[in-house]
């Protein structure tokens, strides 16, 4: 969204305004792997912590990706984009929530209503993306006799080189159920 690019540009422009004039303005390989360096050991965020390994990345992707517009439409005079050097670090690794804070997180869905207990199901039951899930429609959706069924994700993560973006994941009848109490609720009214 403009929104999270203005976010992520924001740390580039607030970097540039500080240490610009101790550079003498100029944008050049040695500028940019000090970036790199200021958003690992200084940047922080509105709540005065330190950037995570995947907004720093998540910067730098949209850093690169404003120098190539600019190049493309003929602002910049060279390409930059190879000036940036990558994200120090490595991603986190990522652990699966213990038992007691899914049967939490389940417990406060089924709290919050039918929909919010769906859609809870659908994540768990098929581990599709949040933005996936926004883009899921009825007709996305095929229930079997058993409750089981699958849904299709039109809306999937882009993929470089396939052709095809969607694809079709599978639900068991527990995740199926409680689409079909929500399906229910929603044609009943």
């Amino acid at each position: 969204t403009v929104d999270g690019y203005e976010i992520k540009i924001a740390y580039f422009r607030d970097w540039w305004r500080q240490c610009g004039p101790a550079l003498g303005w100029s944008l050049n390989r040695s500028a940019l792997a000090k970036f790199n360096r200021w958003l690992t050991d200084d940047a922080m965020t509105k709540q005065g912590k330190y950037l995570s390994y995947h907004t720093r990345n998540d910067v730098v992707r949209r850093l690169r990706q404003l120098f190539r517009w600019g190049l493309d439409r003929e602002y910049l005079p060279i390409d930059v984009t190879p000036w940036l050097p990558a994200v120090e670090g490595s991603a986190p690794l990522r652990v699966a929530p213990d038992l007691s804070a899914v049967e939490r997180l389940i417990e406060a869905g089924q709290r919050s209503g039918p929909r919010d207990m769906a859609l809870l199901a659908v994540f768990l039951g098929t581990g599709i993306r949040r933005a996936e899930a926004a883009g899921l429609d009825v007709s996305d959706v095929v229930l079997y006799a058993d409750q089981s069924g699958t849904l299709t994700i039109r809306h999937a993560k882009r993929v470089r080189k396939r052709e095809v973006q969607a694809r079709v994941v599978a639900f068991d009848s527990a995740t199926g159920y409680y689409l079909a109490d929500w399906l229910n609720q929603c044609t009943a009214s």
